[in-house]
């Protein structure tokens, strides 16, 4: 399966470079910018990744996203090729991409609350993250020794996708208020309509809005895959995580 999908995005980057009459030598100086060792290294792989002989790290990944303004599942889901001018000048239309006003609670003294999601209530917390009576039945601690001006929050997580953090440790994420605060390559807790994903965010598009998200595995067994940004609730940055085999 991963073969076929990376042979689906390697014609669909031969027929994107050759509609915009580009060389592979041109392409490279293009998603490399001035890094001259750069160009060398992406012009050497760009033959190999056209014929699905290889696949491009995340960095790259999403620098060839962003200069053709497609997303991954278009690239390795779709035959670019046979789609009308019409259809392709399409792909990707805007999208609402606003994050939600976040819920919080207060203790007595007025500092504000981390509260605890467990893997358990993943579901019901996606449901009723903006609700304030949900939000104040969930487990609150405190660390001193967090900033009082930023808004944390804990979530316990499942799998094995982005070791060392293994299943059923507790990861602390800072919440992201503003969508351009978000750093290409770092690892964030994504609230979407589905669930809740811990992974490494790519943006996916060169607009000044981005109209999705490229979510990446540092497990390389997981496919990368893409969420539209109107299907997420909140981001939240990582920040420490604590490990259950931590005592044992």
């Amino acid at each position: 399966m991963k073969k076929q999908l990376h042979i689906q995005f390697g014609k669909n980057l031969s027929f994107l470079r050759k509609k915009f009459d580009l060389t592979q030598k041109r392409l490279s100086e293009e998603i490399a910018g001035d890094d001259r060792e750069e160009q060398k290294k992406i012009h050497k792989k760009i033959g190999s990744y056209e014929q699905g002989l290889a696949f491009p790290p995340p960095d790259q990944l999403n620098d060839i996203l962003t200069f053709f303004k497609v997303t991954y599942e278009q690239m390795v889901n779709m035959d670019l090729s046979k789609l009308s001018q019409r259809e392709f000048e399409k792909l990707n239309q805007e999208r609402k991409t606003d994050l939600q006003i976040l819920t919080i609670s207060v203790s007595g003294d007025g500092r504000e609350n981390i509260e605890m999601v467990p893997q358990k209530a993943s579901a019901g917390y996606v449901r009723g993250f903006a609700d304030r009576n949900y939000i104040k039945k969930l487990d609150r601690f405190h660390l001193p020794w967090l900033p009082p001006e930023a808004t944390y929050r804990a979530f316990e997580i499942s799998g094995d996708s982005m070791p060392p953090i293994e299943t059923g440790s507790i990861v602390l994420g800072k919440y992201v208020e503003d969508k351009y605060d978000i750093k290409k390559g770092e690892r964030y807790i994504i609230v979407a309509k589905d669930g809740i994903l811990f992974k490494r965010i790519y943006a996916s598009t060169q607009t000044e809005v981005h109209h999705s998200l490229l979510l990446v595995s540092d497990n390389p067994r997981y496919e990368p895959y893409e969420i539209p940004f109107e299907d997420v609730l909140e981001v939240w940055k990582f920040h420490q995580y604590i490990s259950p085999s931590a005592d044992k």
